[in-house]
């Protein structure tokens, strides 16, 4: 066994994700998802799906209420959803528990509660 680098099949012209920290991915079928972070010291708000078939990342835009800029937040998946719990929003922790659930087969994103 041995590590190996991958890299992604996307041309030239289509965007990829950013180095990133605090962030997290979560595996859900055969893709990967990838939720925010920060890059250096840009708190970041992106989402993106990785295909482990295809090679290729693609940005999502869910509509809907969307997380904020999260950081050292963690996430799950279950069934066809993505849970994706607290976390830092932008620099500053804030007294909230949000618990924001990303539907695979439903575009948008929502908050489920607020503890």
């Amino acid at each position: 066994m041995m590590w190996s680098p991958v890299t992604p099949k996307n041309d030239a012209t289509e965007k990829t994700p950013t180095a990133r920290s605090k962030h997290s991915v979560t595996l859900h079928g055969d893709h990967l998802y990838l939720i925010a972070g920060r890059n250096g010291n840009i708190p970041l708000k992106d989402f993106w799906r990785y295909s482990l078939t295809d090679g290729v990342w693609e940005q999502l835009e869910p509509t809907g209420d969307r997380p904020p800029n999260l950081q050292e937040h963690t996430a799950v998946a279950f069934r066809d959803s993505i849970y994706v719990f607290g976390g830092e929003v932008g620099f500053s922790a804030c007294n909230e528990a949000p618990l924001w659930i990303y539907n695979t087969k439903v575009v948008p994103a929502k908050c489920s509660q607020t503890f």
